[in-house]
């Protein structure tokens, strides 16, 4: 699927190179009418081709990882191409590895939560400390071990199958999961989970849910961020950039996805915030397409 997926957006370029006029608008609507542009502000390491999550902490230099099938390791790159530190996370295992995010006294998270199957009883979050803290090349990883209330079977109905997980975010003393949905026929839904930040085991109940899309099941969420400030939740599909507008964290309410109308062409899986109003996002390669870091300016 993914060299599929690649092989559509070489035919889309060509398409869109042909005839720049006739290009028509995803989403004509983006939050305050502004307009957002994405532009690629560096290189990934060679050596990384599926990189599934991003941070930055300290100097803003990116923190990545990579998902099912590649290393137990974090990695700090920068905006050249290069691979600056490695760290093995002692105690986990990377099943599927498929977001990385921070709390605000900078522990890193770890979400070992892919399950495309849906069928995965072994889901685990990873919490390790600042990385930036120490100059280790490894650290000790503790466990969040989840699963979800209201999964009965493994796995579910196709109609059902909604627990595959690529995305959340820290706030607070609490992790919020964003579900990956692969539904079928697809219903387009988005459901939100809560976790403590303290290791642990726990079973989980669903907070929300919203849609992103009725029609387009490439519409789906692939990362999550917060921004600094709190203020600010970007989600990240296949196929755009959502801001949620008008949310409560404290009364679990989630506001409506915003697109900022940027169209996605390869695989991106990975997004968060350098600061209060800029997103650094990461794709994957396929074949010779990706591989690259990207910047949006929400001022």
């Amino acid at each position: 699927m993914k060299l599929f997926k690649g092989l559509c957006a070489l035919l889309l370029l060509a398409a869109c190179a042909s005839s720049p006029e006739e290009k028509p608008s995803l989403h004509p609507d983006p939050p305050s009418g502004k307009t957002y542009e994405m532009e690629v502000v560096g290189l990934q390491p060679s050596s990384l081709k599926e990189v599934s999550g991003i941070i930055t902490l300290g100097d803003n230099n990116p923190w990545v990882l990579e998902d099912s099938g590649n290393d137990d390791e974090i990695y700090k790159i920068n905006y050249k191409g290069d691979k600056l530190r490695t760290i093995e996370l002692k105690s986990a295992k990377n099943s599927d590895w498929e977001a990385i995010t921070k709390d605000a006294d900078g522990n890193v998270y770890v979400g070992d939560f892919g399950n495309n199957s849906n069928e995965r009883k072994d889901l685990v979050i990873y919490k390790i400390p600042n990385p930036e803290g120490h100059t280790d090349a490894e650290t000790t990883a503790a466990s969040i071990a989840i699963s979800y209330a209201d999964q009965t079977e493994y796995p579910p109905a196709n109609k059902d199958k909604n627990y595959d997980m690529e995305a959340f975010f820290a706030q607070g003393n609490y992790l919020y999961l964003f579900s990956k949905n692969r539904t079928n026929p697809w219903d387009g839904k988005t459901h939100v989970y809560k976790v403590s930040t303290t290791p642990g085991t726990y079973e989980l109940s669903r907070i929300a849910s919203f849609q992103l899309s009725t029609s387009n099941n490439n519409d789906k969420v692939t990362d999550a961020a917060i921004s600094p400030d709190g203020k600010t939740i970007a989600l990240l599909s296949y196929e755009e950039v959502y801001i949620l507008e008008g949310f409560d964290l404290s009364k679990m309410q989630f506001g409506k996805p915003k697109p900022l109308g940027i169209e996605i062409y390869t695989q991106m899986e990975s997004i968060c915030f350098a600061d209060n109003s800029t997103l650094i996002l990461a794709d994957e390669v396929v074949a010779t397409i990706g591989g690259n870091l990207y910047r949006i300016n929400l001022e």
